[in-house]
């Protein structure tokens, strides 16, 4: 069997880990911002679950001098630029667009398609990226927001405000970033 190396690591010691398989490019701007992202999800799973888990990026950098500046802003393992699976994994995954984000369970087999979607809802929250995963935490998320007030008065505000489930936000008052619930004005 033909075993290939990712940046000195044989594949075969990534089995039995969840592997993300990161597509994505220096020359995108949001593979940059989602990379951000990433690599803080990628951080705190690697201090906390870092035996099962892994990030591999499959570079579609237009040349290897891109890749090695893309290289910089990561702390995971990489598929080498003249390795030619870079481009059979595209091909594999039908990749059309990046950042895409596939995930690979222990077993081996695909598990979600759809790991950016995953990383950039839930974050770290989301491991082991599992579809039962994603549905637990949007049960927790809908118990969280039957127990808030459906709609709420302000004095710094002339309208009632009404909840409403934000991927991300911005406080008004605070300047802080939110998550998941804000109470918002329909005017």
């Amino acid at each position: 069997m033909l075993e290939l190396f990712v940046y000195y690591v044989l594949v075969s010691e990534l089995a039995g880990k969840t592997v993300g398989l990161f597509f994505g490019a220096y020359w995108s701007p949001p593979c940059r911002a989602f990379t951000v992202q990433l690599a803080d999800v990628y951080n705190n799973l690697k201090d906390t679950k870092g035996h099962c888990f892994e990030i591999v990026l499959v570079s579609t950098d237009k040349d290897l001098k891109e890749f090695n500046v893309n290289r910089t802003s990561m702390p995971w393992l990489a598929i080498p630029y003249e390795d030619r699976t870079r481009h059979d994994l595209c091909r594999i995954f039908d990749i059309k667009k990046i950042p895409a984000l596939v995930f690979i369970g222990p077993d081996g087999k695909v598990i979600s398609l759809d790991g950016k979607f995953m990383v950039s809802s839930y974050g770290a929250e989301a491991f082991p990226f599992t579809e039962s995963r994603i549905r637990d935490l949007e049960a927790a998320l809908r118990k969280e927001g039957d127990a808030l007030p459906q709609q709420v008065e302000d004095v710094k505000h002339e309208h009632v405000l009404k909840l409403d489930r934000a991927k991300a936000y911005v406080c008004d008052a605070c300047k802080k970033q939110g998550k998941f619930w804000a109470f918002s004005c329909d005017v």
